[in-house]
This record gives structure tokens, C-alpha cells and sequence, in this order.
């Protein structure tokens, strides 16, 4: 039988038990393998006793699902997306049918596995992704980072940070690569792998070298040579879910348990917008528009100037987020917003939705 109290004293316990391995043993990263590994050990125990059907009840206008995918894990990620899409191509850290964790490739179109894709040949394995609109980028747990071309997954450049290398927040804004190890941020040229700099602030979401500011969490903006503070913003960054930086809008996850999206003007710090409901997966963009997955099982798309109106599909009737194990909820969108892919946790399921204006 479900007892929730009981549930979450069997996580609690199976959860510190399983941290404390690690941290024995000296891991490069203990916190992020426990979290891993608990996820495995509890969803087999009774906090998952209650499932529901995840499969897409209402779709909005223009929506269709394009495929799906089962017995799909995908890790949650501290600080980074394990999700990406780029092109006619799907990436994400993983399983799938249980076996070894790896860097998968799967077509947009259709969903099926390929042969052809990124080749890590690094020490150790595959630790963060990261995405921009041209490459991927991984990390691995000893302090490399790759580039990949994703359609022939040809490595393009491998650097090395030092060790270990945790990478706690591993993302891509204004066409630079951020990845932060133990000692400091590294603010990376995508194209080359060259180090641009190492001595930004440990909270420095976005920079721009040409006019030297840098966006901190708490939101705030500053001149990095006079300290000058330029605007500042009450929002707090959620460090576990990497930001979202355009050039002219910061997409953050912030506010009471970390969940609640905001949109703020790059240049002002003005609030443009706030969902009143949390979100539970990572900020996705194509184009113009943003999308994410929320509580209420909804996938929602904002645009700058537009109102949030009814989600675009919904994924059952039941809450998502609120279970003991440690899933996650992922979302990424193909280049045009063509298709959206959407990462269930909770079911094992990725699925893939095309939308037409």
C-alpha cells in the first residue's frame, strides 16, 4: 500500500546512504552520481506505486504527436539540459531498454535510433550537454569538454579545464560556452574551445565582452572593469536549471521552490513575465518563443510581447513534480520551432510534438 510519510523516510534514508558511497570513495562529483544512482534504487521502490498515463489528451491548435518513445531514462542534470535538439537531430544522456548509459542520437523526424552520431572518446564518461544553434558540447567527469558538428558527430575541438571537473552549470548564452569547474567559470569560445575568461564572478549567468557586462543571480547586470552596477532585479536564479539568455531577453527559474519562469528585459531588468505556475523542466527556445513543461502537466510557449494563453498539450490530469524519486522533466525544440521534444521522467517516455501555425 502508498503511504506517503513512508515514502519519503525510505527516500530520505536510501538517498543518504547511497550519497555517502561516493563521497568514500573520493568521486569527482558525489552529490550529482547519489542522485543518479538514488534515482534508479527509488523508482523501484513504492514512491512510484502510483503511475498515470502521460500520453498527450489536449492538443492545441497545430499540434500533433509526430512519435514516441518508451523505457527512455534520462538523468537529471545539475545545471545543465541532458536534452538537446539541433537540426534533424536528437541528443540526450541516457539509457534506453536499460542499456549502458550513453550519449544517444535519435532523428527528429521520426524518432528512430542512428548509428552515426558524437563519439566521445573521452576519459571517463559523458558528465553535461549543451547546445547551441550550429553544435554540441560535452563534458566529461574529468575535466574535458568537446565540441561535436551533430550531423556527422565529428569531434571539432577537445579542451581540458582540470580536475575534477563537475561542471555544475554547463550552458550556452550569446554565442559562448559557460562550464564551471571546482575552481572557476569558464567562459568558452564555441568555435575554438579558447578560453575567454576565468575570472568572471562564480554567478555570472551571461556576459558580454564588447561592452564588458555581466549578469549575476541574484538578476543583476554590472560593468566588469568599474563595478558599476547598471540595473539589479530581486529574482533569483535556480541553480539546478540553467538560463535561457537572448539577446534581448533573460529567461530564468527562480522564486519560491525554484519553479516559477521569468522573463527579464537584458537591458533594464524589467519584468516582461512570470508564469503563475511553477515550472518543472528546463527552459527550451526556437526562434522568438520559449517552452517549457509545467505542474499542470501542461507544455506551454511565451513569446516576447505576447499573453500566455492555453498550453499547447497536456500530459494527463495528475500533477507532475510531485513524487519522491528524483525524475526529470526535459524539453528542447528543433531549429523553427517545427517540433517540440518533451522528456517525461516519470513514465520513461520522450515524445515529440509538431506544431504548425
Amino acid at each position: 500500500m502508498y503511504h506517503p510519510r513512508l515514502c519519503i523516510r525510505r527516500a530520505a534514508r536510501t538517498t543518504a546512504i547511497l550519497m555517502a558511497f561516493p563521497l568514500a570513495l573520493g568521486a569527482c562529483a558525489p552529490f550529482e552520481l547519489a542522485l543518479r544512482v538514488a534515482s534508479d534504487v527509488l523508482s523501484n521502490t513504492s514512491c512510484n506505486a502510483e503511475s498515470h498515463d502521460r500520453a498527450p489528451k489536449v492538443l492545441g491548435p497545430g499540434a500533433s504527436l509526430a512519435w514516441r518513445r518508451d523505457h527512455i531514462r534520462i538523468h537529471p542534470s545539475w545545471g545543465s539540459t541532458p536534452l538537446a535538439a539541433i537540426g534533424d537531430r536528437v541528443f540526450f544522456l541516457g539509457t534506453v531498454d536499460g542499456h549502458r548509459e550513453s550519449l544517444n542520437t535519435l532523428r527528429a523526424s521520426d524518432g528512430l535510433p542512428l548509428s552515426q552520431g558524437p563519439r566521445l572518446g573521452l576519459p571517463a564518461w559523458p558528465w553535461k550537454l549543451a547546445a547551441s544553434d550550429r553544435y554540441l558540447f560535452a563534458t566529461s567527469s574529468v575535466g574535458y569538454v568537446v565540441a561535436f558538428e551533430p550531423a556527422s558527430g565529428e569531434s571539432l575541438w577537445t579542451t581540458h579545464l582540470g580536475f575534477p571537473h563537475r561542471a555544475l552549470r554547463f550552458h550556452t548564452s550569446d554565442q559562448l560556452l559557460f562550464a564551471e569547474s571546482e575552481s572557476a567559470l569558464f567562459v568558452l569560445d564555441p568555435e575554438s574551445g579558447v578560453t575567454l575568461s576565468s575570472d568572471l564572478p562564480a554567478w555570472t549567468i551571461a556576459w558580454s565582452p564588447d561592452t564588458n557586462t555581466a549578469i549575476t543571480s541574484p538578476a543583476r547586470a554590472f560593468n566588469t572593469l568599474t563595478g558599476d552596477m547598471q540595473w539589479e532585479s530581486e529574482v533569483m536564479a535556480a541553480t539546478a536549471s540553467p538560463p535561457l539568455v537572448t539577446e534581448d531577453v533573460l529567461f530564468l527559474r527562480g522564486g519560491e521552490f525554484q519553479g516559477t519562469l521569468y522573463a527579464l528585459d537584458r537591458s533594464t531588468g524589467t519584468l516582461l513575465f512570470a508564469s503563475a505556475l511553477p515550472a518543472v523542466s528546463n527552459i527550451a527556445r526556437a526562434g522568438n518563443s520559449v517552452y517549457w513543461l509545467s505542474s499542470d502537466a501542461g507544455l506551454y510557449s511565451w513569446a516576447p510581447g505576447q499573453t500566455l494563453e492555453s498550453p499547447i498539450a497536456s500530459f494527463g490530469d495528475a500533477a507532475l513534480g510531485i513524487q519522491c524519486t528524483p525524475v526529470g522533466y526535459f524539453v528542447a525544440a528543433t531549429s523553427g520551432g517545427s517540433s517540440v521534444i518533451v522528456y517525461l521522467g516519470e513514465t520513461d517516455q520522450l515524445l515529440a510534438l509538431n506544431l504548425t501555425s
